[in-house]
């Protein structure tokens, strides 16, 4: 049988596309068959600067679901950190996201902050995302975060303001200390008359992770993190429960190198399996079907 030009070029594209469907993506469907919206960019007040907030929704007006608030990495909006962005709106999710780094610098020179001004900070960009959003104020928050955002995201998430409107927390290569957050701690052992009895010391994520309670908490760490292995963050989170999960992933480093289509997979299921712990009339949003198929719990 005779094939004309043409129609070799046609099989040839079908096949490096199902090829790069397979190859580039992992368990995670391809961006490329997804119809995400082009995120806005909208500026919020805070201190003496504005903040980027981008804002993005696949959801139907007055869907009865969860606001995802994301947290970047230092990388801002590159790479992983934009890929897991898209990701969440192409699950059917009303997403804000903000660069850690960026939100940093607005602190000051020193680029630190404390639990409770933090707390109040997420307080107000969660504010303005519902709004921009068009998300109710009764519709619970879910807090999404890669490594620095992780780590702002944990502490934030111990206020126990703030939590009365969060419905969970996805934690992504959540490192042991948010050096950027600092409480005051009590000296420890004898000290000269007159001397301070308290200190300012970086908060210990792990730690405030205790601070959530009952809310559903998912970290998912990469098995060769050179901050801290999967194994490693084992150790500090303690057994699985009931409302808390550590999920490993195996992959190369930090970033998850090698393994992005595992990592998203991972992310999916644990916001599906926060979602089936909401208050109804709130649950896991229907999401478009070049998504793909829902997570069971």
């Amino acid at each position: 049988m005779l094939i004309d030009n043409e129609a070799i070029r046609r099989i040839a594209r079908t096949l490096i596309a199902a090829a790069l469907a397979v190859g580039a993506s992992g368990c995670a469907a391809p961006l490329a068959h997804m119809q995400v919206p082009v995120p806005r960019t909208t500026r919020l007040p805070m201190y003496d600067s504005t903040r980027e907030i981008r804002v993005a929704t696949l959801a139907r007006p007055g869907a009865r679901v969860p606001l995802v608030l994301y947290a970047t990495g230092d990388g801002g909006w590159h790479a992983l950190d934009r890929e897991i962005f898209d990701r969440l709106v192409s699950w059917g999710y009303p997403v804000a996201g903000f660069e850690s780094g960026a939100y940093l610098k607005t602190l000051g020179f020193s680029g630190e902050t404390t639990p409770v001004r933090l707390a109040r900070d997420f307080s107000r960009i969660v504010a303005f995302a519902r709004d921009k959003l068009g998300v109710a104020e009764d519709a619970p928050v879910v807090l999404v975060g890669l490594s620095r955002g992780s780590g702002l995201d944990v502490v934030a998430a111990s206020d126990p303001a703030l939590q009365r409107q969060l419905g969970g927390v996805v934690a992504v290569a959540l490192t042991k200390e948010e050096e950027h957050v600092k409480h005051y701690r009590r000296k420890m052992g004898p000290l000269p008359p007159g001397a301070p009895t308290r200190e300012l010391v970086m908060i210990d994520t792990y730690n405030q992770l205790r601070r959530l309670g009952a809310m559903p908490i998912a970290v998912i760490q990469s098995t060769h993190d050179h901050y801290l292995s999967a194994a490693d963050a084992r150790g500090r989170f303690g057994p699985d429960t009931a409302t808390r999960r550590l999920v490993a992933v195996e992959a190369r480093s930090h970033s998850f190198g090698g393994a992005h289509g595992v990592l998203l997979d991972r992310m999916h299921a644990s916001l599906s399996w926060i979602c089936h712990r909401l208050q109804a009339p709130f649950t896991e949003p229907e999401a478009p079907e070049s998504a793909g198929a829902k997570h069971q719990p």
